[in-house]
């Protein structure tokens, strides 16, 4: 699928699950998108929409110009700030996250951007209290924030960045063998329940 049947289909999934709710939106989704990663960037745009919605935020634009755009991303490596941005390591329903060096520390971060498209009172306001959230977790499986900037108007988060083979590349090899998952989601557990005993971060299921 080329990246802009990929872009259409991914804003018609989305558009029309947003009129949905509960088991009727995942029982539509599971009918009508059998691509695991289109499915896994509907779900991460509900996500934030229902994010927005728990803290009392909405966009300041309907969902159709709020999420899609044509506007093409920018080549790398690039320079934001003090930040080098090398390469594009993941993407959620309103940021990307670069793998990128912080030049006055020359040290390896993970830099959280919101794009400017997607930049209004709202998303800032979610995306600092997600922040501040974070920096108030101290545990050997919760990432550490650096810093938290504005850069050209552009919000930017610096975490500690964690290299290796992320769970969702080990999940595309096969199966996983319980030995090897079951560390892994105790690790994760054990991060869940800091930040839920600490803060009050909710768990929130699908």
């Amino acid at each position: 699928m080329s990246d802009a049947k990929r872009h259409a289909e991914l804003k018609r999934l989305f558009l029309a699950a947003s009129e949905m709710v509960g088991a009727d939106q995942q029982e539509w989704l599971a009918r009508e998108c059998s691509d695991p990663e289109l499915r896994r960037e509907v779900d991460q745009l509900l996500g934030v929409t229902r994010g927005l919605a728990t803290r009392g935020l909405q966009p300041e634009a309907p969902p159709d110009s709020f999420f899609f755009t044509t506007e093409a991303e920018p080549e790398l490596p690039r320079t934001l700030g003090p930040y080098r941005l090398e390469e594009v390591i993941g993407r959620g329903g309103m940021g990307i996250v670069y793998g990128a060096t912080d030049t006055r520390l020359d040290r390896r971060v993970a830099l959280k951007q919101i794009p400017r498209r997607f930049a209004n009172a709202a998303s800032e306001r979610a995306f600092r209290e997600e922040m501040k959230i974070l920096a108030s977790l101290h545990h050997p499986n919760i990432a550490l924030l650096f810093a938290l900037e504005e850069w050209d108007g552009e919000p930017l988060a610096a975490l500690e960045r964690v290299v290796g083979e992320t769970l969702a590349d080990m999940i595309a090899r096969g199966p996983v063998p319980p030995e090897t998952m079951l560390p892994i989601a105790h690790q994760i557990c054990r991060g869940l329940e800091v930040a839920r005993h600490d803060v009050g971060v909710p768990r929130r299921g699908r």
